[in-house]
């Protein structure tokens, strides 16, 4: 998804359906697995997670500073990592 988000946002209605399922797809699966009586948290919790790690990954990619990349990527991660209960 990092990879194309920008080619896609730009993309005819056909690319971005595709898209869009892909994206509905990439979100259930942790949506699911996230264990709150109401959907809607999940569901907001796989956006923001998916959201920090497509973003990360963007970020990483588009610096040309090696140290800074994989900092950015290893924040994100951590992040990540704090919001999940133990």
């Amino acid at each position: 998804m990092a990879g194309i988000a920008a080619d896609v946002a730009r993309a005819d209605g056909l690319a971005r359906g595709a898209h869009t399922h892909q994206a509905q797809v990439c979100l259930a699966v942790p949506a699911d697995l996230i264990n709150n009586a109401d959907r809607k948290v999940g569901e907001r919790e796989a956006i923001l997670s998916l959201s920090v790690l497509v973003g990360a990954i963007s970020m990483a990619r588009g610096v040309d500073d090696p140290d800074l990349s994989l900092q950015i990527l290893t924040n994100a991660a951590a992040a990540l990592k704090q919001r999940i209960p133990n």
